[in-house]
């Protein structure tokens, strides 16, 4: 995690602490595709299409429903917030960015959903993570970075991550991240970016920690 990236999560943990006002869950993240999710508190998102409802409760856990009220099937490894939540526009995904508890990491969860059922894959998570470690040349003890999703297209087909190395034993340069457009259906890379284009091309999806660190 860059400097930039550090101090944007610090800050979120000064103004939501463990005691926060819930209220603030469920607000706006880095942009109008993101919610917040913060620690024991509840949010809840309904799908763009209004046929889906997602809730995440105070102890983390991940449940979701069909309208009327009937649980789509599927038994998911608690969310650690603080965190992230997004909705794909075509109503056929969700990501949540894992906070793992500290809000200095990020864990990309994908979700899937198809006809009544719910499934978790962690596919592309992992494709990006590889091709980051390659590219930046990891030795094997470094960890592996940090992994945001910050956005989908307008057809909710690809989605957009952003990579970036951790503050401990990092893997690359501790400021170095690159962004990927990722096909939700199968997992393949579509695109990478360097940082001079991520900050270019994604200006107006990601927080200014990341568009003006340098």
């Amino acid at each position: 995690m860059s400097p930039g990236i550090l101090r944007l999560f610090l800050q979120f943990l000064v103004l939501f602490p463990r005691s926060q006002d819930c209220a603030l869950s469920g607000t706006r993240a880095w942009n109008d595709q993101l919610i917040n999710v913060l620690p024991n508190c509840e949010v809840a998102a309904s799908s763009p299409d209004g046929r889906r409802h997602v809730q995440i409760d105070p102890s983390g856990r991940i449940s979701v429903a069909t309208t009327p009220n009937r649980t789509v099937p599927g038994n998911f490894k608690p969310v650690d917030p603080p965190a992230m939540f997004s909705w794909a526009p075509n109503s056929r995904a969700f990501f949540v960015n894992d906070g793992e508890g500290s809000g200095q990491t990020s864990v990309f969860r994908m979700f899937k959903i198809s006809g009544a059922q719910i499934s978790e894959d962690s596919a592309i998570h992992q494709a990006v993570v590889t091709i980051f470690r390659g590219i930046k040349k990891c030795e094997s003890r470094a960890v592996d970075p940090d992994v945001w999703g910050f956005g989908w297209s307008t057809d909710g087909k690809r989605v957009y991550l952003l990579v970036q190395t951790t503050i401990h034993e990092p893997c690359g340069r501790p400021a170095s991240f690159v962004s990927f457009v990722v096909n939700v259906g199968d997992g393949k890379v579509i695109e990478r970016f360097s940082e001079s284009r991520t900050r270019s091309t994604f200006h107006r999806l990601l927080p200014p920690a990341v568009i003006k660190y340098e």
